[in-house]
């Protein structure tokens, strides 16, 4: 078959060039076959089709779709024949097919079917590989207006800096106005960052799974730290010469740390040795009566022992 001009019967009613009517008549075997139509973009209203059987029923129908595209119709020929994937993995499986039709698809039902993952899908009847057993973050962005972000983005990195997500809304990933997006962390402390609008008013976005409720903001939000699978964002002085040095903090605070309360000699073999002091402040004090300085351990003999003591000690300024 091809254009309605090269028809087996043809019916041109007003005599302009083309016919108004056309039909084929093929005899086919009982199957599964599919019907292609490709309409004309000029004067699409105008164009319709069908396919009917040998009894006039109507099988198909349709029209332009008022571009040069494409569209694939399947249908059955013959009273037992019923058309379908018959592969019963598939999504679409039918079991009542009878004759295969290559529709079988494998993507609409694939996901996590991990009942103990964070990300598990009840629905889904084939494994993906998709599934979390970290912690399942879910990010919606939002545009009010509905044509998407023009420079608000989503900036998530670790505390060293590296990027670990960044993600935005546009008319490409979606229909301009909405998103929503499923990623599988790792328990840690991370920074967000959203960038700078040219309509600020307009985006808008949630952020579910983190610890302590949802996070939610527009453009320019950040840097801010948020924490995922617990409390892992601890703030304190984790400069270790301070007083209060804190090993868990992982979020400096300047401010906070303390270097003078602590301050002493820190010098063990001096006579003011204070084992409490957390930094040197230069009060030490060495006695230098002794009758045989090199006996450093003062343990009575001169040996080893002394010139490990003063390894350790060498490079030290006294005052």
């Amino acid at each position: 078959m091809g254009a309605i001009d090269d028809a087996d019967f043809i019916i041109d009613v007003d005599n302009f060039d083309g016919a108004e009517y056309g039909l084929d008549v093929l005899c086919v075997d009982p199957g599964c076959y599919t019907y292609a139509f490709t309409g004309a973009f000029s004067w699409s209203a105008e164009q319709s089709w069908q396919v009917t059987d040998g009894d006039g029923n109507e099988i198909l129908a349709g029209g332009a779709g008022g571009s040069l595209v494409t569209e694939v119709y399947p249908f059955s020929a013959g009273a037992d024949v019923v058309c379908g994937c018959m592969d019963d993995f598939a999504c679409n499986y039918n079991p009542d097919a009878t004759t295969e039709n290559g529709t079988c698809e494998y993507e609409t039902c694939a996901g996590c079917t991990d009942a103990e993952a964070c990300d598990y899908d009840p629905e889904a009847t084939i494994e993906d590989g998709s599934c979390c057993y970290g912690t399942c973050v879910t990010i919606t962005m939002q545009d009010s207006f509905g044509d998407g972000w023009t420079g608000c983005d989503i900036l998530i990195t670790d505390l060293e800096g590296n990027e670990v997500i960044y993600t935005t809304l546009t008319n490409d990933n979606s229909d301009g106005s909405y998103l929503q997006e499923v990623y599988c962390m790792e328990a840690g402390c991370y920074i967000l960052t959203t960038g700078d609008d040219t309509f600020n008013f307009e985006p808008s976005w949630t952020i579910a799974g983190v610890f302590g409720g949802i996070l939610s903001g527009g453009e320019l939000y950040g840097p801010a730290y948020f924490s995922v699978g617990g409390n892992n964002c601890i703030e304190g002085c984790d400069i270790s010469c301070a007083c209060n040095y804190d090993p868990a903090a992982n979020i400096t605070v300047l401010d906070e740390c303390i270097f003078d309360d602590c301050s002493g000699c820190t010098y063990a073999d001096a006579n003011n040795y204070d084992p409490a002091a957390g930094n040197d402040d230069g009060s030490c004090v060495f006695d230098l009566s002794n009758p045989c300085p090199a006996d450093i351990n003062q343990d009575g003999s001169v040996t080893t022992a002394d010139l490990l003591e003063f390894l350790g000690a060498f490079g030290t300024v006294c005052e």
